[in-house]
């Protein structure tokens, strides 16, 4: 993803839920990694949203996912 302090270009956003409505766990963008991320909701559903814009094209972002059941 292409640098910026704020954000503000591209970046991607994770929410503790099954949709954007849910509430938001984090912005990140560059090299602000979320580190894990665990659901705390009834559905166990985690939404990403990624927004870029077309500036500077580069490598994007890689997310590892797993489930379990407790």
């Amino acid at each position: 993803m292409e640098y910026a302090e704020n954000c503000e270009y591209d970046y991607f956003e994770i929410y503790d839920g099954k949709d954007t409505s849910a509430p938001l766990i984090g912005k990140y963008c560059s090299f602000n990694s979320p580190g894990t991320i665990i659901a705390n909701n009834p559905s166990g559903s985690l939404t990403f949203k990624f927004v870029s814009d077309d500036q500077y094209p580069t490598t994007g972002w890689e997310a590892i996912v797993s489930c379990v059941s407790e």
